[in-house]
């Protein structure tokens, strides 16, 4: 079956390449515009049912923000605390804005209140697209923009310049965590403070969750404040080996370095107002659905968009949001339009794949991808799409993933190595595989596609190469 919005997307990709995301992401949050440059016509395709997705976009533009971030920063038309300031302006609204809505009784808030609380959300946060340029930035980008003259330069500076300096999301959090835990009597009175802190790209946690994991955290407090405590000496340590090295370079070199080290901390940093928007559409969803006569579960079936029309749409359009729940693609043009069209999922994701595969047909004995954290390691492929479904994750096993997030870690604590489609220096598991210390390559493009759960691989990320040495068929 031919699917008029994969068709489409694809004649618009014409020879470009497509970057591919695949995990529970939600709809609900991530449909909004990723590029409001004129000059970077960045669509996307969504192919959804409940947690599984995915997300396309077109290669070449995805990472031509970020290129042209760093090429102005390189040639003095921005500053590195330009972008930190608009970040920081940018997260302070949305954090004000979360502690606001959180406030909000939504049950028994007026449908006008509601909506207008969504209205506020789309204006919040559609500026993220804005520090989008975060997200791809890698090795090849710089060269590109710095010069082949250059690569010299870049190799004494990249190495040094990717350890991250600064206290990652994981310890970040669990210290605003204990702060408030040891501040209140009542630990319930803290759950709308952190809610964001117990979401993912999918869903909320429900309050019961979350005060479940802050009792657990309450009981284990002084080891916790144990742990945050090396945690902070670990990080300063790095800070100042970072700054004795920062010493020894050149104006240029120092200025690449702190380029690295930014984009690496705001893209972790983001990880909060992209969750505290989140809670937010969770809580507006939740209840307009329910005043519908809606299940709540179907509320990733449609996008923050599709709320705007209230109770009366909702109600209206009930056995079509069914049907969208049960499969669907969404396509948002450069221009910022939506159109859906109603699909079977795994026929849909597959006819993607077959249109816009170049790969032989001959078996793939080994694939390539980014260096992100050295070292080797062999062990069974394991691919876990959805950490909710980890397919009996034990230790030593080789993490294979579209890309990590927050609640992976568990599982990367476990891994021997991680190995991923997505990513730049930047991403996720580039940044917790180092904190961790177990080898990581990123950016492989087909590592779920071409390994099957339970091959026997070897991961050199000394090299950036994954080895098939046994198949599990």
């Amino acid at each position: 079956m031919a699917y008029k919005l994969i068709q489409k997307f694809i004649s618009e990709l014409g020879e470009h390449e497509s970057e591919v995301l695949v995990g529970p992401f939600s709809p609900l949050l991530l449909v909004l515009p990723w590029s409001t440059d004129p000059e970077i016509s960045l669509g996307f395709i969504w192919i959804n049912r409940g947690r599984s997705s995915v997300i396309v976009l077109d290669h070449y533009f995805y990472h031509l923000i970020a290129e042209k971030k760093f090429r102005k920063c390189i040639q003095g038309k921005i500053s590195i605390q330009d972008l930190e300031r608009a970040y920081t302006d940018y997260a302070d609204k949305t954090r004000a804005f979360y502690d606001r809505a959180t406030q909000i009784d939504f049950a028994h808030a007026a449908e006008k209140t509601i909506l207008d609380c969504l209205r506020e959300t789309i204006m919040t946060f559609e500026p993220v697209e804005q520090t989008v340029y975060i997200e791809t930035f890698n090795y090849d980008m710089a060269l590109r923009v710095l010069g082949e003259e250059k690569r010299s330069l870049l190799d004494r500076v990249w190495k040094e310049a990717t350890n991250p300096t600064f206290i990652s999301f994981e310890g970040r959090r669990l210290n605003e965590v204990v702060k408030l835990i040891k501040e209140s009597t009542d630990l319930s009175l803290i759950v709308p403070k952190v809610k964001y802190i117990y979401t993912d790209y999918y869903w909320t946690k429900s309050d019961t969750q979350i005060l479940h994991a802050l009792k657990e955290i309450q009981t284990h407090l002084s080891e916790k404040e144990a742990g945050l405590k090396t945690i902070f000496q670990e990080a300063t340590k790095r800070k100042s080996v970072y700054d004795t090295w920062c010493a020894s370079l050149t104006q240029e070199e120092k200025l690449i370095a702190d380029y690295i080290q930014m984009v690496m901390r705001l893209r972790d940093l983001r990880k909060d107002p992209i969750a505290e928007a989140q809670v937010i559409l969770v809580l507006i969803a939740t209840e307009l659905l329910t005043r519908a006569g809606i299940d709540p579960k179907y509320g990733n079936a449609l996008t923050m968009y599709d709320y705007r029309g209230g109770i009366a749409y909702l109600k209206e359009n009930k056995g079509y949001i069914l049907k969208r729940a049960k499969g669907s693609i969404c396509k948002m043009g450069a221009d910022a339009m939506i159109e859906v069209e109603l699909c079977d999922y795994d026929k849909a994701v597959e006819e993607f794949y077959v249109l816009t595969s170049k790969a032989s047909k001959e078996a793939v004995h080994e694939i390539k991808g980014q260096i992100a954290s050295k070292g080797k390691a062999t062990g069974a492929a394991r691919i876990v799409l959805d950490p909710h479904n980890d397919k009996g994750f034990t230790q030593g096993d080789i993490l294979v993933t579209s890309m990590t997030r927050p609640e992976f870690v568990p599982l990367m604590k476990m891994a021997g190595a991680v190995v991923t489609n997505e990513g730049g220096i930047t991403c996720h598991a580039a940044i917790v595989s180092r904190e961790i210390g177990i080898p990581c390559v990123i950016g492989t493009k087909i590592a779920t596609r071409v390994l099957k759960d339970g091959d026997m691989v070897e991961v050199d990320a000394e090299k950036g190469i994954v080895k098939i040495l046994k198949s599990s068929k």
